[in-house]
């Protein structure tokens, strides 16, 4: 049953889905598929337009801008996925992908610095859960400088220093604040929709989505730096904000959360959330503000040098989480400057 196997409709997101029949193609039968919701057949395969499956062809990138040479990555793609690719054809998915896939352009200065075996870092901390942290080492060298460096100290001790009890017992999480702050994001479109529009089409399970989406903008997107990463405030850090005693856990042993994805832009870190259905979601913005707070105070980091934002494969949600606590503590803009976030 397709039940079973928990996939949902890529236009509207609903389970009510159906098998419906098969088609055969060079690379086996093709599962389809259809939407009891809004009508849409559907199957999971493939780009658009692609003779090999997503899987193929996204592998076949990834595997490049890591850092492997053509060769290596058509050979581990075939080896894989038991298709026969060509050098001109991941050559020429590399060249259609690059206005999304943007990390080429800082392929070869990366390779100077850590061989593609190495380039990632990857751990899984099991709080609870099982939880794959990940960062990107070249980038972390290349573009976390001055007075960012607390950010890059903070994610390579992250294994040695952590709290990870504080993980495996606290049962205030963040994901659990339901606050409503009757704040509203600014809805954009970008990038982090299409890399999530690629990675997703190579998976129809909803357990592997944020797995997949994280993976593939770590290795295939220029300003992405770490996922999964580990947050939290202390009881008294937790304590110095007012907002949370109304926010549905107890703060009390503190709060912890995990980052789906930070990345550094135009001179902010960003910390964002994949999240499917993205414009049904009502707390993301606690969520993520919270996720803020924590990183500002492990890192020594100002508040206003941080934007949030929450994303599927259609919308980007985004807001300067300052604003949110100014407009909270009731602060005036023009005392900004006497807000320290580090408690």
């Amino acid at each position: 049953m397709a039940k079973k196997e928990k996939i949902s409709c890529p236009e509207c997101s609903s389970a009510r889905i159906v098998k419906k029949g098969r088609r055969k193609n060079k690379f086996g039968q093709v599962q389809r598929y259809k939407c009891k919701s809004c009508g849409r057949s559907f199957s999971f395969k493939e780009l658009k337009g692609k003779v090999y499956p997503a899987k193929v062809i996204m592998e076949a990138v990834s595997l490049f801008n890591r850092g492997y040479s053509m060769s290596e990555a058509v050979r581990r793609t075939r080896k894989r996925f038991k298709a026969m690719v060509s050098k001109s054809a991941v050559d020429s998915w590399i060249k259609e992908f690059s206005n999304i896939c943007t990390y080429w352009r800082i392929r070869g200065k990366a390779l100077k610095l850590f061989p593609p075996e190495e380039i990632i870092y990857k751990r899984t901390f099991f709080h609870q859960i099982p939880y794959r942290f990940q960062y990107h080492r070249a980038k972390l060298e290349m573009f976390i400088k001055d007075y960012f460096s607390g950010l890059a100290r903070y994610l390579k001790d992250i294994p040695e220093k952590c709290p990870h009890r504080m993980f495996f017992t606290g049962k205030a999480r963040s994901s659990k604040i339901e606050l409503d702050f009757s704040i509203k994001p600014e809805r954009k479109r970008n990038y982090a929709c299409r890399l999530a529009g690629l990675a997703l089409a190579t998976t129809k399970k909803n357990r592997e989505r944020h797995g997949v989406v994280q993976d593939f903008m770590l290795a295939n997107d220029t300003a992405t730096l770490a996922c999964e990463v580990p947050v939290y405030l202390y009881p008294d850090e937790a304590a110095e904000f007012g907002f949370l005693k109304n926010s549905g856990v107890d703060s009390r042993e503190g709060i912890t959360g995990h980052i789906d994805l930070i990345q550094i832009r135009f001179g902010y870190i960003h910390l964002l959330d994949f999240k499917p259905m993205a414009a049904t979601e009502k707390y993301a913005m606690a969520q993520l503000l919270v996720y803020a707070l924590a990183l500002s105070a492990r890192t020594g980091i100002w508040l206003r040098n941080f934007v949030c934002g929450w994303f599927d494969e259609k919308d980007y949600f985004e807001f300067r989480p300052a604003d949110v606590v100014l407009k909270l503590k009731e602060v005036d803009r023009a005392e900004m400057r006497k807000y320290i976030p580090q408690f």
